[in-house]
């Protein structure tokens, strides 16, 4: 009897809904996850309690098993509905998948269109595009100045409506409409259409021409609230912040209202309008209420941005302003000032010679070929080419020799022909060389062609290369010619500075008598710098046993001061040197962008100049070159060293404020700030007319001038003659010197460095033994000068050696070209002076800023201010000069200003700091 079983059904997947056409949901089963059969799909509206014909919304699909999409037409627009789906057979039903839910597309509102029809209306018309909406908002915005008031909703005026008139619009004014479409699932805005009414011939505002009248928008009412003004209302101004106001009302439970909250404020005093924006606060007092309202807004923007490259303060500002608000400005150019010739780098001795010049290590030794040289100390070029003649060789065993003057080098030859015969030379380089740039030669003259003994090639007592006995092609010489080694040789070590030895040797000797090579000479050199080896080739080479080349110095070859770093702007500079010699190639340079560009004199010992642009660095270079000095002795030409012997680089600095390097964050308003406090400006905002908006008004202390006649209630002067100065030292980064070699003179004192030495932190010892002296019985330290002298009758004797370990301290001064002793001299540490020019930067702008007394007043006038804080303000009848507006504060009746003419000594010496910490942490 045959048995009947059932296969299993698989149940359907979660159906994917899509709403992209108006009135219809859309089913993407993606899948199909049976092979027979159909598939049930229903649909109804969210919220139903059945699944058929009884609920809203309700259709049924039955399609085949693999029907993968469909669409639910004829829907509503907006609503949501749910979906759900089953497989199924004639025998088996699958389970219903979870209900799926979406929301059809709602067309909403277009082509609404808005028409001033009188003073006070304004008639609205649209397209309404959908079947289903709830209802339809009315929105309006009103234009004040530059922006609009908060949106405010006229009338619902419900479905299937196309047209609206607004008879509650105010008069003479811009008004922005849209229309806001909604259903419980889903909502359309429509296009903005404006309309402006035309004005009623009323006055709409009355500002009076004195005391007070205050404004504030409610956000439900069309006319602003006016509150009666109280005696004690209080404008408050400060530089350099956000200007506020406190007004005294009658007491009233309104202000509480949460609809105030941030609200449009406008303020007038006198019929002048303040800086007063925004609402930001009641606060209750016995009797009154007292609201608080602040101006400057928009400068509560967050902003983040870095400043690169040098740019002055004032276009950071400008940059700032247009950028993240929309307020007016007037952004005053610093009244710059500039100074010349200020000292960044002296040098003149080999401590400061190292110090200066980036190709100059006397441990490591010198990149390029150029050395220092003592008594006096100066730097000079170093040969390129090292050339000695055979007669200042050592030879093995004793050569023969031909000594032929008008032939010969030095008028001698020596014979390399048996096993054995060898010449070797040692030579000093003064700069590294790299192994791909050693070039080796000797001199030498082979008589006949083919016939040559084999001879070997020894560098440093290493075998660099062999040249073969009888060599086929090997040529005859009718006189000395400059033979490369490296035809045979190959050098792979690089030469360091010091002394080195090449050393020929013959190891086989030719078949023929004849096969000899004379040799009168070697020569060395630096392929890095062009040898001309034909100079010293061929009969014409010497005269009177004087060989005329290759010059043993480099045509040209230059050092470059390393970049000396700046607290203000180097707009020029100058930079001379003391030379021996300015022939050939001889150049000094300057420039301030790290080397890109140069500023360039040639064969002369100053060069100066300005740059196109400014910034914060600035870096001398010399190229020194070579010249015929004695054509008596060998080599005749470019035998001539260029040295310099004393170098000094001068900035023109301009005082101008500039960011670099830098990062700001936070509000515009704390931007503002940080730039001002740090750069030395003053600013404020203050109400333009013309504009209808906010300005801000930036400038520098005294750069504007204000006056006003109002009567002095009281007033107080002050000259501060407490600070000042005339003569500042300031002491930079210590840090630790160990090891460094000194030498005692006989007579006097020798110094240690240009800074300041720690007191205790010395140790003077034997190079040699390590025998420790002793303080006051062996030797004396001047340790403001940094200089050290033997004490007579000690365990030190004059031109003695020693080594030091000790703490030095970056120290710089600077004395007034007029000091007269009548000033005070200060002493002042700036951790962040990494090197001794910012600590120089440092004590001249300390010193030049504090070099007058400070002059201050605190004057009470009878009534509110009609001037701005950022104008050094003259008043009359009061006995000093303009001064800056510090800080104002006004009273109903009065007004107090607090006036000085320039900062503090701690704010001058905090200022300063900054801008020599801005530059170290760029070094």
């Amino acid at each position: 009897m045959p048995i009947q079983i059932t296969t299993t059904l698989p149940d359907e997947d979660q159906p994917v809904l899509g709403n992209g056409v108006e009135d219809e949901v859309a089913v993407d089963r993606e899948s199909a996850p049976t092979n027979y059969g159909d598939v049930r799909i229903q649909i109804r509206e969210t919220g139903q309690s059945a699944w058929d014909a009884s609920a809203e919304g309700f259709g049924e699909f039955v399609g085949a098993y693999d029907t993968l999409s469909m669409e639910f037409v004829g829907r509503l627009d907006g609503e949501e509905y749910e979906v759900r789906a089953r497989t199924e057979t004639e025998h088996v039903t699958g389970a219903w998948t979870e209900p799926v839910a979406i929301t059809t597309k709602f067309p909403g509102v277009t082509e609404l269109t808005a028409t001033a029809i009188s003073e006070t209306e304004v008639e609205l018309e649209w397209i309404d595009n959908a079947d289903n909406e709830s209802g339809q908002e009315v929105i309006r915005e009103r234009r004040v100045n530059d922006g609009w008031w908060p949106e405010r909703i006229v009338e619902d005026v419900g479905p299937n409506t196309e047209s609206f008139v607004d008879d509650t619009a105010p008069s003479d004014t811009e008004l922005r409409y849209r229309i806001r479409a909604y259903t419980p699932y889903a909502e359309g805005v429509s296009n903005t259409d404006t309309a402006t009414t035309d004005d009623l011939g009323i006055p709409r505002r009355r500002i009076p021409a004195s005391g007070w009248r205050v404004e504030i928008e409610h956000p439900d009412q069309d006319a602003p609230l006016t509150p009666t003004v109280l005696e004690g209302a209080t404008p408050k101004a400060i530089l350099n912040d956000f200007p506020r106001v406190e007004i005294p009302v009658p007491e009233s439970g309104r202000w509480d209202d949460d609809t105030l909250e941030r609200a449009e404020m406008r303020v007038w005093k006198d019929g002048e309008r303040l800086p007063i924006e925004r609402f930001e606060r009641p606060v209750r007092e016995p009797g009154r209420v007292v609201l608080h309202g602040r101006g400057g807004i928009e400068l509560d923007k967050d902003v983040e941005f870095d400043v690169g490259q040098i740019e002055d303060v004032d276009d950071v500002v400008r940059e700032l302003l247009d950028t993240e608000t929309p307020y007016a400005k007037t952004v005053d150019d610093p009244a710059a000032d500039v100074r010349g010739d200020v000292s960044v780098l002296t040098a003149d001795t080999t401590t400061t010679y190292q110090s200066a010049f980036a190709e100059i290590d006397a441990i490591t030794g010198n990149d390029v070929p150029v050395e220092l040289l003592l008594n006096p100390s100066r730097i000079a070029t170093a040969p390129i080419a090292w050339l000695q003649s055979s007669d200042e060789a050592v030879e093995t065993p004793q050569l023969a020799r031909i000594d032929e003057p008008d032939t010969y080098w030095r008028g001698r030859a020596h014979r390399l022909e048996q096993s054995g015969d060898a010449l070797e030379w040692d030579f000093d380089v003064r700069h590294a060389v790299d192994a791909g740039n050693v070039a080796l030669r000797i001199r030498k003259e082979q008589p006949v062609a083919d016939e040559n003994p084999g001879v070997r090639f020894y560098l440093d007592g290493t075998e660099i290369g062999t040249y073969p006995v009888d060599l086929e092609g090997s040529t005859s010489e009718g006189a000395p010619e400059w033979f490369d080694l490296e035809i045979t040789s190959t050098v792979t070590d690089d030469l360091d500075a010091g002394t080195h030895t090449l050393r020929v040797e013959v190891i086989d000797e030719s078949a023929s008598s004849d096969g000899e090579w004379i040799v009168d000479g070697f020569g060395a050199g630096d392929d890095a710098y062009p040898v001309d080896w034909s100079l010293g080739s061929g009969a014409s080479a010497i005269v009177d046993g004087v060989i005329q080349g290759p010059p043993i110095y480099p045509d040209s070859v230059q050092i470059t001061t390393e970049i000396q770093s700046t607290i203000e702007q180097v707009i020029g500079g100058r930079f001379t040197v003391d030379a021996n010699n300015t022939a050939g190639q001889f150049a000094v340079e300057i420039s301030n962008d790290g080397g890109e560009t140069w500023v360039s004199a040639s064969n002369t010992e100053e060069v100066e100049g300005a740059f196109a642009s400014g910034t914060t660095q600035l870096q001398g270079r010399v190229t020194l070159s070579r010249f015929d000095e004695d054509a008596t002795t060998s080599p005749a030409v470019g035998d001539g060293r260029q040295e310099i012997s004393g170098v000094d680089l001068f900035a023109d600095l301009d005082t101008t404020p500039f960011a670099q390097g830098s990062a700001y964050d936070g509000t515009v308003m704390e931007v503002l700030q940080q730039l001002a406090d740090t750069h030395g400006f003053i600013f404020e905002l203050a109400w333009d007319d013309t504009a209808e908006t906010i300005s801000v008004e930036w400038t520098q202390p005294g750069q504007r001038q204000a006056t006003t006649s109002a009567p002095v209630l009281d007033y107080q002067t002050e000259t501060d003659s407490e600070t000042v100065v005339e003569k500042t030292i300031v002491y930079g980064r210590s840090r630790r010197v160990r090891d460094q070699e000194v030498e005692l003179p006989p007579d006097g004192l020798a110094d240690i460095g240009d800074d300041y030495i720690q007191p205790g932190t010395e140790r003077v010892a034997d190079p040699d033994t390590g025998e420790v002296y002793t303080i006051g019985d062996d030797y004396e330290i001047l340790f403001n000068e940094g200089v050290i002298g033997v004490v007579d009758g000690g365990a030190l004797d004059g031109g003695a050696t020693v080594i030091m370990d000790f703490e030095t301290r970056i120290a710089a001064e600077y004395e007034l070209p007029s000091a007269d002793g009548s000033g005070d001299t200060i002493r002042e540490t700036v951790e962040s002076a990494s090197t001794r020019q910012l600590a120089s930067q440092a004590a001249i702008a300390i010193t030049t800023r504090l070099s007058e007394p400070q002059r201050g007043a605190r004057v009470t006038l009878d009534r509110e201010r009609g001037f701005g804080l950022v104008g050094a303000l003259d008043i009359e009848d009061v006995p000093a000069g303009p001064q800056v507006v510090r800080e104002i504060e006004g009273a109903e009746r009065e007004v107090d200003v607090r006036l000085g003419d320039r900062l503090s000594a701690r704010e001058v010496i905090d200022d300063v700091r900054q801008r020599v910490e801005s530059v170290a942490r760029r070094l």
